[in-house]
């Protein structure tokens, strides 16, 4: 190499060392900003070099910061996770908020929280670390309120120190998205907790102990294989979510829903119950907002309670892939629903109160055994989802479906609709495909003796045995 390239390396290497001492300087100002250091020696300088109980190395990366002062504040801002050079870190005895979320930490010290006494918030979802337990230091944040851990590589079961006598003001506890197995500890019972989030784990065993977190607000255990019976639930007066959905629950209470006043969400999607049928006891879930049952083995009929009346607070209703039969109740022509989701049943009857669902944004019922033919849809100027495909529906595809402004997504194939293919609008995804159709070009009129037919055809009420024929 000779001496000019020697030269040019040197002083790219010197501007990259200038480059990152002055990341360096910009987030040591935002940690000086997010704490409240009101004498923490001299912090005024524009080099945090120079900073007092700060070090940095030969290429001025900031390497040590020792936090000396007995009444520090604040939040621990998340960009201190970009001093990529920084090896140590210490005397924050009276740190409130330890925000370090969406970073690339690459290691979970085994001591962390130690000293950290005064702790009230901890956040530090999403962050790479290596394989790591919940750490015994935890014990020791008696002020905490809410820990999150969402996404960082938890391991292990979880500790048994959970309850009010150990961690008196934890309210939230957040360990969704990590690797943690085994069952939820007793001590749970014991704790105040308002927000557990569990979900996507490999957890197993009982969930009994809920029935005794009466503090409960929101729950998500989505996602594990916990198993056996849902328990009685009843004495949670202030649940508002209910997440149970994908686990291995074999039974439902006979008090499901029964005194949940404050109930706003429930999902108990792709669990192996035995069959079972919509409980009276929903209609007690006033504050209910959504309602997903989808894949749970639910048979009988669709309750004739699905009204705003009873329910004024409904707005999503999904009963997939269950063995649903009967009609749809004219209750729901009350209703104000906008999402209706009853694909893969036994359904079957007429879809006419349909043209009464004004609230509507998405409605499936594929895959049934539905009759009769669309109503007028004019009313349902919010719809984007039409799915009617694999039923038994005949007539013509009304103008007022396809004049909807806000139309994404039709699926009418696999039905005995008649006359010409629809025309929507170029931005709707349409598929139309084994239909009666008179002409494949959508917008084409039928022939005049086609429409003779049709007009027929349209005097008996479109009967599927002449659409069949």
């Amino acid at each position: 190499m000779t001496r000019s390239h020697m030269g040019l390396l040197c002083l790219l290497l010197s501007l990259l060392n200038i480059a990152t001492s002055q990341d360096d300087a910009t987030i040591m100002q935002t940690l000086r900003l997010s704490l409240k250091l009101t004498s923490h020696g001299n912090w005024s300088k524009s080099n945090p070099c120079e900073w007092d109980h700060v070090q940095c190395d030969g290429s001025n990366r900031v390497t040590k910061i020792q936090f000396t002062q007995n009444g520090i504040q604040g939040t621990l801002h998340p960009d201190i996770g970009k001093l990529t050079e920084l090896s140590h870190l210490s005397g924050l005895k009276h740190l409130q908020t330890l925000n370090l979320h969406d970073n690339l930490f690459d290691l979970a010290p085994t001591n962390l929280f130690y000293g950290m006494n005064s702790l009230q918030e901890v956040n530090i979802d999403n962050n790479p670390f290596p394989a790591w337990e919940i750490p015994e230091t935890v014990k020791e944040l008696k002020s905490l309120k809410n820990l999150s851990l969402i996404n960082c590589n938890v391991t292990g079961s979880i500790p048994d120190f959970f309850s009010s006598e150990t961690l008196p003001s934890l309210a939230s506890l957040k360990l969704s998205r990590n690797n943690l197995h085994g069952v939820l500890p007793l001590s749970l019972a014991g704790s105040s907790l308002q927000q557990l989030y569990l979900n996507g784990q490999k957890l197993n065993g009982s969930i009994s102990v809920l029935q005794n977190m009466t503090s409960l607000v929101e729950i998500d255990l989505q996602g594990n294989e916990f198993s056996g019976p849902i328990p009685d639930l009843s004495g949670l007066k202030h649940l508002q979510t209910l997440n149970l959905q994908d686990n291995l629950f074999n039974s439902n209470p006979e008090t499901l829903f029964s005194k949940m006043n404050s109930l706003q969400e429930m999902y108990l999607d792709n669990n192996p119950f035995p069959s079972w049928g919509i409980p009276e006891t929903v209609k007690e879930a006033t504050s209910l907002k959504n309602l997903s049952l989808a894949n749970c083995s639910l048979t009988g009929l669709i309750p004739d309670f699905f009204r705003s009346e009873t329910l004024p607070r409904l707005v999503s209703l999904r009963l997939s892939r269950n063995n649903l039969y009967g009609g749809l109740p004219e209750s729901l022509g009350r209703s104000s629903l906008e999402q209706l989701y009853l694909d893969w049943q036994h359904l079957n009857g007429s879809i006419s109160v349909l043209q009464s669902m004004t609230s509507l944004v998405e409605f499936n019922i594929r895959d049934n055994f539905f009759s009769g033919f669309i109503p007028d849809l004019s009313g349902l100027q919010s719809l984007k989802l039409f799915d009617v495909r694999d039923n038994y529906l005949t007539g013509l595809v009304p103008p007022s479906l396809t004049a909807l402004k806000n139309l994404t997504v039709v699926n009418l194939s696999n039905n005995y609709i008649q006359g010409p293919m629809p025309l929507f609008q170029n931005s709707v995804k349409v598929d139309a495909i084994s239909g009666r159709f008179c002409q494949e070009t959508p917008g084409t009129p039928c022939d005049p003796q086609v429409q003779i037919l049709i007009s027929i055809a349209e005097s008996f009420g479109f009967p599927l045995k002449l659409a069949k024929g």
